[in-house]
């Protein structure tokens, strides 16, 4: 998850994709919306924050690096 270590990050990037005016045609034709779009985006984004803490945890230099979500 390159630059996208918060919530915040993540749902950003989304945003500005789905501003592109091919992304909100696909939405309109799909009968979407960017509240969907998130929604279905929220639980993968969570899964792979917490595997990239696992991760980090779990890494020899693990010691050296601080966790934000600890302090």
């Amino acid at each position: 998850m390159n630059g996208l270590h918060s919530p915040q990050a993540w749902r950003c990037r989304v945003a500005d994709l789905l501003d592109d005016p091919v992304a909100e045609a696909v939405l309109r034709r799909d009968g979407l919306s960017r509240d969907d779009v998130f929604a279905e985006l929220a639980p993968v984004a969570d899964a792979l924050t917490r595997r990239q803490r696992r991760q980090r945890r779990s890494s020899p230099w693990a010691f050296a690096e601080a966790d934000p979500a600890t302090n």
